[in-house]
């Protein structure tokens, strides 16, 4: 498609005109992809968030626990 609109360009004069409209219709396609690819990464992104921050906790509270474990056995 993109050929075939230059080709009509170059024979009216109007390439500039055609280049445009060329570029308008990728930069919706580009656009449509990024906000479905925002839309569908999103979620992950919150599990994966949740994740981390769980792997953060656990790793702060478990040293004070078996501090505590061993505190309490003597």
């Amino acid at each position: 498609m993109c050929i075939q609109m230059i080709m009509v360009g170059e024979e009216t004069g109007e390439l500039s005109k055609m280049l445009k409209h060329v570029a308008a219709y990728y930069q919706e396609g580009v656009e449509t992809f990024m906000k479905r690819f925002a839309t569908i990464i999103e979620p992950f992104m919150l599990v994966f968030m949740g994740g981390v921050i769980g792997v953060i906790i656990v790793a702060m509270f478990l040293p004070m626990f078996n501090i505590a474990q061993l505190g309490g056995a003597k």
